[in-house]
Order: C-alpha cells, then structure tokens, then sequence
C-alpha cells in the first residue's frame, strides 16, 4: 500500500501474510495487527 496523504485503517490478521505499508517518511511491514495511520504532506 502506498499512502501518499490522509489517513488508513489497516487490520490484518495473524495468518494474513502480512502488509508492507509505504510513506514518503515511513515503510513498514506488519502482521498480526490493526493500525491507524495518518499522514499530511507539508506545504513547502
């Protein structure tokens, strides 16, 4: 998953497989789990 802005709610499951999750700050890969993500672009 790509979140390029905004916010996601993420639930996967322990036999899932996973999840890797990409930001312009953050990669992460999770499983077993549910997350709240929330990103903002600066203005620049």
């Amino acid at each position: 998953m790509d979140l390029g802005g905004g916010a996601m709610l993420l639930r996967v499951p322990k036999d899932a497989g996973g999840a890797k999750i990409t930001t312009a700050a953050v990669t992460a890969a999770i499983t077993g789990t549910t997350v709240l993500l929330e990103y903002n672009k600066t203005p620049t």
